[in-house]
């Protein structure tokens, strides 16, 4: 008897810890999103659309606009602290620099601690 109750447990808490675990990044994500003001979304949504611009831009030839609408969405994600976001602007501003051929500024922007900030 004293095993099947143990038994019991030990699948009871699995079941629970199996059930649990996958939820847990959902809840944290929610957590956030509703954390962050409506100001603080507006601004992330503009720098998300600075983001693609550049990138459309970068894509099209437009090197130097590319270069400038990523800068603009690299300051905004700066301002909100949302690093994720910075850290994509920061490897795409890398790009354009390398396909620039301009080799120092690309190696100081894709450095940890080399990313000028403006």
């Amino acid at each position: 008897m004293y095993y099947r109750i143990r038994l019991l447990r030990i699948v009871a808490v699995t079941l629970v810890l199996s059930l649990g675990s996958p939820f847990l990044p959902i809840a944290r994500s929610l957590e956030s999103l509703v954390a962050q003001t409506p100001a603080v979304q507006d601004q992330k949504a503009k720098a998300d659309d600075l983001s693609q611009k550049g990138v459309q831009q970068f894509r099209g030839g437009q090197f130097k606009a590319a270069l400038q609408s990523l800068q603009h969405a690299l300051q905004i994600y700066r301002n909100i602290s949302d690093q994720a976001g910075e850290g994509e602007i920061l490897n795409s501003i890398g790009a354009v620099y390398t396909h620039l051929s301009q080799y120092p500024k690309a190696s100081q922007t894709l450095q940890p601690d080399g990313a000028t900030k403006k």
